[in-house]
């Protein structure tokens, strides 16, 4: 999860407060999309979830995906390995699987 500053609605005052360190999510783009174009909270929390799952869907289909301007995601293969188990120190067999590795893209590096 990235950390980012979240605006949050006051509920008295109606002005908004920022909280740091708080988790990217699904609620926070459903949030940033309702401030940006102006519409209802359904909708943009429709839009937010139409968004992760796109995203998903590409990258199994495709395998991964370049957003110009931000970086870009691919999916890679890990190798069966050992481990060590942190509580009992005794070594585990870890299986092979996927994960998705991103690289930023040179403006995204520049604008950190």
């Amino acid at each position: 999860m990235v950390n980012v500053q979240v605006l949050e609605l006051h509920p008295e005052t109606g002005t908004h407060k920022r909280r740091k360190n708080a988790s990217m999510s699904k609620a926070f783009l459903a949030a940033v999309l309702q401030d940006s174009i102006d519409c209802t909270g359904v909708a943009a929390q429709r839009a937010a979830n139409d968004l992760v799952d796109a995203i998903i869907d590409e990258l199994r289909r495709e395998g991964g995906f370049t957003i110009s301007s931000f970086g870009t995601f691919t999916v890679c293969e890990t190798k069966a390995r050992q481990a060590i188990n942190p509580r009992t120190g005794e070594p585990v067999e870890v299986p092979p699987g996927r994960t998705v590795r991103f690289k930023a893209s040179p403006g995204l590096k520049q604008n950190l």
